[in-house]
């Protein structure tokens, strides 16, 4: 593996949790702006979950195929 190809997939998964870590959970504050405290907590925690726990999977499973 070259080193622009090691730097081109850390960038993806750099990408891919700021993504899903930050700016969804952030469009979904949003979307649910009139919700109460405790349903757009709980609705943006779940959002988190499933996207850091995909990543971690994902991550995983590419490690175990020897793709990174």
């Amino acid at each position: 593996m070259t080193w622009m190809n090691a730097w081109a997939r850390a960038a993806l998964v750099f990408v891919y949790f700021v993504g899903m870590t930050v700016i969804v959970p952030d469009y979904v504050v949003g979307a649910l702006g009139s919700a109460s405290n405790f349903v757009r907590d709980a609705v943006v925690l779940v959002v988190w979950t499933v996207g850091f726990g995909a990543g971690l999977w994902g991550l995983r499973r590419l490690q175990s195929r020897g793709v990174i």
